[in-house]
Formats: structure tokens, sequence, C-alpha cells
């Protein structure tokens, strides 16, 4: 009786080489994939957590909440809100004077950058005024009637999103766009 080769189990070589290349190609765009939706996130992140305090600023001026720094009490009365962006930071000044319109000291009471990879691409620098007690607001430098606040990706310009803000005081909510 001749001897029979046992069957053969198992795989070759090229079979297992082209298994994990295919492995590996789907996981490098699965992974690219995941990095384009952080980047994302993180300029959508960035844009909601600078309307939200927008709209904080605006309410603390609306309620003439006064910060407590000796700059304004007094003759000093706190005047509104100044909310100053820059290409990397947000600012929140108190604005206190002796009469609506004379801002005699200002007192930063917030300051924020923006996360690595998030810039304001919107006119450098803009301010926006909120008056207390509904005394309005006013934008600069664009002045009213209102004005497009936009964060890019320094990474991918193509990630952009936008929110504005008009003279009325009124604050739309964060959308993404493309030019």
């Amino acid at each position: 009786m001749p001897n029979k080769l046992p069957a053969r189990a198992g795989f070759t070589l090229i079979e297992l080489l082209i298994t994990i290349s295919i492995m590996a190609l789907v996981m490098g765009g699965g992974i690219a994939a995941y990095l384009a939706f952080q980047s994302r996130q993180e300029v959508l992140a960035a844009a909601k957590n600078i309307q939200q305090l927008v709209r904080t600023t605006q309410g603390k001026a609306r309620v003439r909440e006064t910060p407590t720094d000796p700059a304004c009490n007094g003759a000093n009365k706190l005047q509104g809100y100044r909310i100053k962006l820059t290409g990397g930071s947000i600012r929140i000044i108190a604005l206190c004077g002796p009469t609506f319109g004379s801002f005699g000291e200002s007192v930063e009471v917030y300051r924020e950058n923006f996360p690595a990879g998030v810039t304001y691409s919107g006119s450098s620098p803009t301010d926006i005024d909120y008056y207390t007690l509904y005394k309005g607001v006013y934008i600069y430098p664009s002045g009213p009637p209102s004005s497009t606040l936009e964060f890019i990706s320094t990474s991918d310009s193509n990630l952009k999103y936008r929110f504005t803000v008009n003279n009325g005081g009124s604050i739309s909510d964060v959308e993404a766009y493309t030019n």
C-alpha cells in the first residue's frame, strides 16, 4: 500500500499576506475617517462654546450682573460687557463708568484660548458690546446690522462653522458652511 501524504491544513503565505494587506487598508481608512471626524468635532465644539459665552455675556448685561472688582463699584457703575474676539482667543470685559457711554474702567472677567487647531476667521479683532438693561448691542468693526462669527480648522480650511449676532442681540444657531 502506497503512503499517502496527509491532507494540508492551513493557509499559504500568499493568502495570509493578501488578507493582512486588506485588513491594513481597511484600518487605514478607518483611522483617517476618525481623525477627520475628530477635527470636525473640535471646531464645532469651539464654535458652540463661544456661542454659549456670547449668550451668557448677553444675559449678564441684561440683568446688570456686576463683577466684584472695585473698578465697577462706587462712582463707576457697570454699563455693559464687551466680547473681544481675536484669532486665537475670546475675552469678556466689564465696561464700567459713571454714565452710559463713558467707560472709565474696564475689567477683564474672562479669557479663554481656542483649542489647538481652531481659529477665529472673522474680522480680527471683533468686539461685541452688550449694554445693561436692554440699552442694546453694538458690533465692532462692522457696526450694525450684524456680525457673523466664523471658526475654522487650522488643518483643514474646509471645516468651517459660524453663527450670527445681529444688532437686536439675537444669536443664531451654529451651522456648518462652505465658501
